[in-house]
């Protein structure tokens, strides 16, 4: 795949965008779960829907 210099730089700013919008989805999932427990969720649990969702 040959990408110019300009492609390159987009398609890096939309990733990055992309991950910035999964880690702020999964921190809401992480901040609504907890809510609703009333207590924090497991580490495990949290990286195992951070990664299902930046996917």
């Amino acid at each position: 795949m040959n990408l110019s210099v300009g492609g390159k730089k987009t398609l890096d700013r939309e990733l990055a965008h992309a991950k910035v919008t999964a880690n702020r989805v999964a921190t809401v999932v992480a901040n609504d779960w907890k809510d609703s427990n009333d207590k924090m969720m497991p580490v495990k649990q949290w990286l195992k829907e951070r990664r299902f969702l930046q996917v």
